[in-house]
């Protein structure tokens, strides 16, 4: 994705930029939407923006459920976002659904 070469060198107006063109030329497909949202968190989280970041993640969370945290909690792009309150929300969240 064009996105997430500015995200790996830490340039996040590059990334916002990018993110917003990118997502203007896009017709709407369900399905294409949560692997680019996916790619925009994870651009987001290595250029620097954690809040961003996670707003995509929680929309992530909202449109597949709780469960995709599992394959979040072991992608290394969002590392630095582990100990943030909002991360440890969606962890917790994920723990309280896979306890039922």
């Amino acid at each position: 994705s064009p996105i997430q070469l500015p995200g790996y060198v830490g340039y996040l107006s590059g990334v916002r930029e990018d993110i917003t063109r990118f997502a203007s030329t896009l017709r709407p497909d369900a399905c294409a939407d949560i692997v680019y949202v996916t790619q925009y968190a994870r651009a987001l989280a290595r250029a620097g923006d954690p809040e961003a970041a996670l707003d995509y993640l929680d929309r992530i969370v909202r449109v597949r459920g709780p469960y995709i945290y599992e394959s979040l909690s072991i992608d290394p792009a969002f590392d630095t976002l582990r100990e943030h309150p909002r991360y440890l929300k969606l962890k917790a969240n994920y723990e309280a659904w896979a306890a039922n």
